[in-house]
């Protein structure tokens, strides 16, 4: 019985110890992956935007220790630095890259939507834009 007792008690202490908000509880948003820029879409028109040739060539691969690499397939440059993910007001999570990627020179991102393959981000701006990345 006391056994039975003390196992309730851990059971009790930890699942009350722990916020979705403030713990890690969550898995963290980048993970290892190869993405490409498939779209981008939104301003004062709500309008698509041309990809560049540069966003068509370039391969982003993040990993889960907060690294990336910008990758230009055509070009061969290269950009690599880290990712750092931050749940701010109402559990939105902040995505900022450092240096910022070639690609989309935006410092800082809202990420919209992560699954296993599509993640969607917002450059933060009022009328600003959403880039989805496909994985590959």
């Amino acid at each position: 019985m006391k056994l039975l007792s003390i196992l309730a008690l851990f059971s009790v202490l930890g699942i009350s110890s722990c916020s979705k908000r403030d713990c890690g509880c969550v898995t963290p948003p980048v993970t290892e992956a190869n993405w490409k820029i498939t779209r981008i879409f939104g301003g004062f028109g709500g309008t698509e935007k041309e990809l560049t040739d540069d966003q068509k060539n370039s391969i982003l691969t993040t990993n889960s220790l907060g690294a990336f690499t910008c990758r230009n397939t055509v070009t061969g440059q290269v950009t690599t630095g880290t990712i750092r993910t931050e749940t701010v007001d109402n559990n939105l999570t902040l995505v900022t890259f450092n240096p910022l990627l070639p690609v989309y020179p935006v410092a800082n991102f809202w990420l919209l939507e992560k699954t296993n393959d599509t993640m969607v981000v917002s450059d933060r701006n009022a009328d600003g834009y959403t880039i989805t990345f496909t994985r590959q």
